[in-house]
């Protein structure tokens, strides 16, 4: 099963990053204790949080929120603005 824990560790990993060069290469933006918090399954981390992880290990935002639980994707295909989209 996917869990936002597994995917971002799986990223960074396959990236080739450490913690801590997310950290560095954050400027601040990323900590190295908002990454670790990350990688542990059942943390929640705030939108704000996942934003700029997400954009570094070059995922899908959308997808990172709705693993983060910030976004049912249920209710998100019953959207009429997904609805068009399709």
């Amino acid at each position: 099963m996917r869990n936002l824990a597994s995917v971002l560790k799986k990223a960074r990993l396959d990236k080739g990053l450490t913690i801590r060069a997310m950290d560095l290469m954050g400027q601040g933006s990323i900590t190295y204790q908002t990454v670790l918090n990350c990688e542990k399954p059942g943390y929640r981390p705030s939108p704000e949080k996942l934003r700029p992880i997400a954009k570094m290990l070059g995922l899908d935002f959308l997808e990172v929120m709705i693993l983060a639980g910030h976004i049912n994707r249920e209710e998100l295909m019953k959207s009429p603005l997904v609805r068009v989209v399709k």
